[in-house]
């Protein structure tokens, strides 16, 4: 059944500033596009990194959904997603990642999938990223890499928990 609620929110987050509110999304697109490149890397090391960027991801998109401005339920392959929209941004996240009690605007089958592979603007790389989401939203990147990966899985650049 169709969830029949759609978030809603001021036109842009109000608890930043609009130029924080893009450089955010921004740095949050960076970390998923990176993700998904350490996924496909042959090694364990890239994998940790990988979960870990996911974890922040996702950490970031539950303390954002509240200023959401609408929710779609997508089923991209074998698996479910809600996507969070936020003004010209746009996030998926695992349903089973999500709180239950997300109320969604309309279910969609996306069967050919893509997400887009660069950065908007190209004005982050992944340091950048990472450090802006942790000076600016507390959002550590190493607090999501497990306890037994070797500490080279770890991001020189910031705390280590």
């Amino acid at each position: 059944m169709l969830g029949k609620h759609l978030l809603t929110m001021p036109h842009k987050l109000t608890i930043l500033n609009t130029r924080l509110v893009d450089k955010s999304f921004e740095a949050l697109h960076v970390v998923n596009k990176r993700a998904k490149l350490y996924q496909r890397e042959p090694n364990e090391k890239a994998h940790l990194r990988a979960d870990a960027l996911y974890g922040l991801k996702h950490e970031a998109l539950l303390n954002w959904k509240d200023h959401v401005e609408k929710v779609e339920k997508h089923y991209i392959r074998n698996d479910v997603y809600y996507c969070f929209y936020y003004d010209n941004w746009s996030f998926h996240i695992p349903v089973s990642v999500a709180p239950r009690n997300i109320s969604y605007l309309r279910e969609r089958v996306l069967y050919d999938f893509e997400s887009h592979s660069a950065p908007r603007n190209g004005n982050y790389n992944e340091k950048d990223a990472l450090t802006h989401l942790y000076q600016e939203h507390d959002l550590n990147a190493n607090n999501y890499i497990t306890h037994e990966a070797p500490f080279n899985s770890y991001w020189s650049y910031l705390p280590n928990r």
